[in-house]
């Protein structure tokens, strides 16, 4: 069973209905660290957790003096401390299972090898 999450559950949709048995969508907003606890609470089941991937992510361009607090904030809870926060939750349990992968994915590794996915797996987008 694999655990999927994003901030909109509506955007799971294809994917949980292709993938029904395999499946399970969990909300999960990144930058709430509400939202962090809530959906790990609904993963107890899951337990152990063998795998995290954290791939969400987005970029905010603007010159240093152009930066808006409330944009930069947004990305660095997204980018930064919200995946800080799911590691910081699950690691220690993962020595436990003697086993585990934490892998991290940033938006930049998205925008570059986004064609790629896109041709190869049109069907998951």
């Amino acid at each position: 069973m694999l655990a999927v999450t994003s901030r909109s559950l509506s955007k799971l949709n294809k994917l949980t209905n292709q993938f029904q048995k395999q499946c399970f969508p969990v909300e999960l907003e990144l930058s709430d660290m509400n939202s962090i606890d809530k959906s790990l609470t609904k993963l107890k089941d899951f337990e152990p957790i063998d795998v995290l991937v954290n791939n969400a992510g987005h970029g905010y361009r603007a010159a240093i003096e152009e930066g808006e607090d409330p944009r930069i904030q947004q990305l660095y809870a997204t980018n930064l401390f919200g995946p800080i926060k799911l590691i910081q939750k699950l690691l220690p349990h993962m020595p436990e299972e003697r086993s585990g992968a934490i892998i991290n994915i940033s938006s930049t590794a998205w925008k570059t090898h986004k064609e790629n996915v896109k041709n190869d797996h049109q069907e998951l987008l």
